[in-house]
């Protein structure tokens, strides 16, 4: 979108992985039709959203549990399926992230969406992203999987809602400043999301802790969005004291290695505490979920 490190895939025809959502396919598909959305990196990688599903499965409590614990292998598999439907979908970039900036910071974000579009417009609505609302049919979806009492639509559409819930635990899917405030910043997108996870994250240090309910599951993901926003400025600041000490020569979103012991010792525990969050949230989600539909229980 406002940089070149975004991507634009080709218009595909296939139709849209979950046709029955009441804002993706109704009035998003209206305001979207024919718009190019190029979209901010890919957050957490494969890596990263199958480590929030696994995590996510053990802190449910025994009665969503007894639906997922035996159907973890598939939602990890399913888990980046959403990432990988950008290659076919061009307005699929725009549901994983929501830059606040446009709406002049994230306490201006209405939670309605036909009052977002009349504060935006149309194409500027479409441009900024529509996480929160894709959270929110994402919701409803597993809802209607647990009334159905399909076993592997409820492992499905659990792990589809995992990677949305995930991609707004990051603070760069908030913000115009998605791949940094400057050239000399392009590829933090990547640094902070990916290459402080995969260089010093444990995964056994992440929580099983057991969760607690989600009063307001409709408007959690504002509150989420609002949170994530808050830490752009820690993050981009940390990044570039870290950058100081980069080797000369190296050009471009490279980092020496230099770089990185200052950059995971300002921002690796921040990571750690966000994939928490987001194993934690899809658990209360999921949960929430479970408990809309009627608490049913799996057929033995």
């Amino acid at each position: 979108m406002d940089s070149a490190t975004s991507s634009c895939g080709p218009a595909g025809n296939e139709p849209a992985p979950f046709p029955d959502s009441p804002v993706i396919q109704k009035p998003l598909a209206v305001w979207l039709l024919g718009a190019c959305l190029c979209a901010p990196l890919a957050a957490w990688g494969d890596v990263g959203h199958r480590l929030v599903v696994a995590q996510a499965v053990k802190r449910l409590p025994t009665g969503p549990a007894a639906w997922l614990r035996t159907q973890a292998a598939l939602m990890a598999e399913h888990a980046s399926d959403p990432d990988a439907w950008k290659r076919h979908d061009r307005k699929e970039g725009a549901r994983h992230f929501l830059n606040a900036d446009r709406y002049g910071g994230p306490k201006a974000v209405p939670r309605d969406i036909e009052q977002a579009i009349r504060q935006l417009g149309d194409r500027a609505f479409a441009r900024a992203g529509q996480a929160p609302w894709v959270v929110q049919d994402r919701f409803r979806d597993l809802v209607r999987a647990f009334t159905s009492g399909d076993p592997q639509e409820i492992a499905l559409r659990s792990a589809i809602l995992s990677h949305y819930i995930a991609d707004l635990q990051v603070p760069l899917h908030t913000t115009s400043a998605f791949d940094g405030e400057d050239p000399s910043q392009r590829g933090i997108h990547h640094r902070w999301e990916t290459g402080l996870m995969e260089r010093y994250l444990d995964p056994s240090s992440l929580s099983a802790e057991p969760i607690r309910m989600e009063p307001d599951p409709l408007g959690a993901p504002w509150r989420w969005m609002q949170e994530s926003h808050g830490l752009v400025t820690g993050l981009l600041a940390d990044d570039r004291e870290a950058s100081a000490f980069n080797q000369k020569g190296t050009r471009g979103r490279r980092r020496s290695g230099a770089y990185w012991p200052i950059f995971r010792e300002r921002q690796s525990k921040l990571v750690k505490r966000q994939l928490d969050l987001a194993a934690e949230r899809t658990a209360q989600m999921i949960t929430a979920a479970w408990k809309a539909a009627r608490s049913p229980k799996p057929n033995p």
